[in-house]
């Protein structure tokens, strides 16, 4: 089975091809957030060098809205196209890490952060939490911490993206499905209402 996975959540994005128990095709790239430009341009050098896939992984977050949306409408599109199968996996599951147990952190914004438990590669445990109680709980785990980006106030963790390549090689041992993935959200969305227009 061939299997292109695609990982956006951050705003260092990656995309996959796993086939054989080996890559066949593997680069990262900066995704500054909003654009979507260079996993279009590389997605397409991929495809040109090594044709369809049978399955489409992606990383459903939590992470960037609009990088996580842009990968799962280009997955949906290849799925129609290739009449592939497609299979969504958290994106804390594909940070590379030599341990079993370990944590991925990040700023959830409005002075909240999220906490993510892994323990051999399942996600146990996500939640959010204020400053004060974010510092309570990197006190008392006991495992590697990884950050997909820096976080000033706390200064002693690991800094790693989450990858495609874990992400591929996730997806090999997992049921696929023809169902879209949905993102991974942690709070409600925010809708801005239009400003309403006065009339004279």
């Amino acid at each position: 089975m061939k299997i292109l996975s695609l990982e956006t959540s951050t705003t260092q994005g990656s995309i996959a091809i796993w086939q054989g128990r080996q890559f066949l095709f593997s680069k990262n790239f900066p995704q500054p957030r909003g654009r979507a430009g260079a996993l279009l341009q590389i997605l397409e050098q991929a495809i040109k060098m090594f044709g369809s896939a049978d399955c489409i992984a992606i990383g459903t977050g939590p992470g960037s809205y609009n990088g996580i949306r842009a990968a799962i409408a280009v997955a949906e599109g290849l799925r129609l196209a290739w009449k592939a199968s497609v299979l969504g996996i958290p994106s804390l599951l594909a940070v590379p890490s030599p341990a079993q147990r370990y944590a991925v952190v990040g700023d959830a914004r409005g002075n909240s952060f999220f906490f993510g438990a892994v323990i051999n590669e399942h996600l146990e445990d996500l939640r959010l939490f204020s400053a004060a109680e974010f510092r309570r709980r990197l006190e008392t785990w006991q495992g590697p911490i990884y950050a997909a980006a820096p976080l000033p106030e706390f200064p002693h963790l690991i800094l790693q993206a989450p990858t495609a390549e874990k992400l591929a090689t996730l997806a090999a041992t997992q049921t696929h499905t023809t169902k879209m993935p949905t993102p991974l959200y942690l709070k409600p969305p925010h809708i801005t209402q239009p400003a309403r227009a006065f009339i004279n």
